[in-house]
């Protein structure tokens, strides 16, 4: 059960700028791989365009990050149909039995 005696500040750094969240211990992991992400898609941006400040670069992260989400819940949405689908035929199938 998660309660807030299980939460806990966790540094993190993300684009050189310390950010110290208060987050559920059993969420640590999650938070540190994304902040490996962030930096890692934060550094393909400042190496492409080396003048464009920080702020414009983590813009342009939080951008890719939010178009590929929302990419990410459409195809699970389509999966989940085919699974639907294929859970009636299979009803359908064993009813005939």
């Amino acid at each position: 059960m998660d309660t807030n005696t299980d939460r806990f500040t966790i540094t993190l750094k993300i684009a050189g700028i310390e950010f110290k969240p208060k987050i559920l211990r059993s969420e640590e992991e999650i938070y540190r791989r994304a902040t490996e992400e962030i930096n890692k898609a934060y550094e393909l941006y400042r190496q492409k365009y080396s003048k464009v400040d920080r702020d414009t670069l983590l813009m342009a992260v939080t951008l890719q990050f939010a178009v590929n989400n929302i990419k990410n819940r459409h195809h699970l949405q389509d999966f989940i149909s085919q699974i639907d689908e294929v859970n009636l035929v299979l009803e359908e199938f064993l009813k005939q039995e």
